[in-house]
């Protein structure tokens, strides 16, 4: 990773340095981005020849729905590109021909300042934006990767593991159209890469490392901060000495008042609190909780709304309906309300992925997840933010965008479950 990083800073420095040679031409992009995917495919090649054969397969791939997505768009455009693609991009070339922009709001905020960064050093032409986020698609799958071998996760179960990412359809589109889901993506699994540190070494340096990475993802989409309520309960519950969690009243009241503290920035104004910012835009107060959990801001997302006709007045009545929103949000769009064969093949694709995974972790939760503080706290991360969009969220389309944050999340967490039911199943057969 540090390698594919620190040639691509290397070249864009470079360019910058030439620039006022040459005139901005599609050519040079092209050429920048050839050269530097010869030294990537070079660089997978170090890794053992199975997951090099993975990872070379799942970068190729990328490319081709990154030139598709630019070049093919006239004849199918790929699912989630088109306005908010065209309006980061816009926004990302105005910041690369006016930097002071870089101070301001404008539409996407940090992705597109980092799009007019990237623009204004190397060559201004969308495609590095596209080659970027692949960098950054692959990055994620290099990080999971080194998190199943630090946790010594079986040689089978990593190669499966990085060829389900590798070809997930979602994670191809979205490491390859310019959307900010890939980054918010990466920086979640570098944050949890960073608690695990911790979790191992017990050094807080890691685990302020964690904390402030996903308050940066949370500035590009302020629902990622729930991680950070997992992060809280093995911080205050988990006994290194004794490798288990402890629950005692000098550790159940902090985890409380962290809880409820999370749940009365829900009746604050949270406009002057950077973190929250997707909050503040659409949310003041309880009431405008209540309205968007209801459903009633809802403008049906080209028919692919649902469950707009709840009638929420009150908190509890938000904890109670939350369960079924977060289902919704994790499975849909749900065979029930599917108006044709996209919606379909969204379920077969995505939706269907997700579910199996969280019915794997259901079923072996007594048995592998209950026992394991890692996996719990993981779960409690999930789930805290799976619950935040769950209640934001009322439509398949923007549910398939938002809950792609926490996919490695989640294959992650039912990894480590079956790699604990095979080790266990090695164990009752040597036994």
């Amino acid at each position: 990773m540090t390698w594919i990083w620190g040639t691509f800073a290397g070249g864009l420095f470079f360019y910058f340095l030439i620039k006022p040679l040459f005139f901005e031409e599609p050519s040079l992009a092209i050429l920048f981005i050839t050269f530097h995917s010869i030294v990537v495919l070079l660089i997978l090649t170090r890794y053992q020849m199975t997951l090099s054969l993975l990872l070379i397969a799942g970068f190729l791939t990328r490319m081709c729905f990154l030139l598709w997505d630019i070049y093919g768009r006239h004849i199918y455009e790929l699912p989630h590109s088109g306005t908010d693609t065209e309006g980061y991009l816009a926004s990302g070339m105005q910041i690369a021909g006016d930097l002071s922009l870089l101070t301001s709001d404008i539409y996407g905020g940090l992705y597109s300042k980092v799009l007019g960064v990237l623009f204004f050093l190397g060559p201004e032409d969308r495609i590095m934006g596209h080659y970027l986020n692949v960098l950054i698609g692959m990055t994620t799958l290099l990080l999971v990767l080194k998190i199943l071998k630090e946790w010594n996760i079986k040689s089978a179960v990593q190669n499966y593991c990085v060829a389900g990412m590798a070809f997930f359809p979602s994670a191809l589109i979205f490491s390859s159209i310019l959307l900010r889901e890939a980054l918010i993506s990466m920086l979640v699994v570098l944050s949890f890469y960073c608690f695990m540190q911790w979790y191992q070494s017990l050094r807080l340096f890691y685990m302020g490392a964690a904390v402030a990475i996903v308050l940066i993802g949370s500035v590009l989409h302020s629902g990622v901060i729930g991680i950070l309520v997992g992060y809280a309960f093995l911080f205050i519950f988990y006994n290194h000495e004794e490798k288990k969690l402890v629950f005692s009243v000098r550790s159940v009241v902090p985890f409380l008042v962290i809880v409820m503290a999370a749940l009365s920035m829900t009746i604050v104004s949270m406009k002057n609190i950077p973190f929250l910012g997707k909050f503040a835009f659409y949310m003041e107060n309880s009431q405008d909780l209540y309205k968007i959990a209801s459903g009633n801001d809802s403008t049906d997302a080209g028919g692919s709304a649902y469950l707009t006709s709840l009638n929420i007045d009150t908190l509890w009545e938000v904890i109670l309906y939350a369960p079924i929103k977060m289902f919704y949000f994790l499975t849909s769009p749900l065979p029930w309300g599917w108006r044709g064969f996209s919606d379909a093949a969204s379920f077969s694709y995505d939706g269907l992925i997700y579910f199996v995974l969280l019915v794997l972790v259901v079923i072996k939760f007594r048995d592998q997840v209950m026992n394991q503080p890692i996996l719990l706290g993981l779960l409690v991360m999930i789930l805290t933010t799976v619950f935040i969009f769950g209640i934001g969220v009322d439509n398949a389309g923007t549910s398939m965008r938002h809950r792609y944050k926490l996919v490695y999340l989640v294959a992650m967490l039912a990894v480590f479950v079956i790699d604990q039911m095979m080790k266990g199943k090695e164990d009752r057969n040597t036994g």
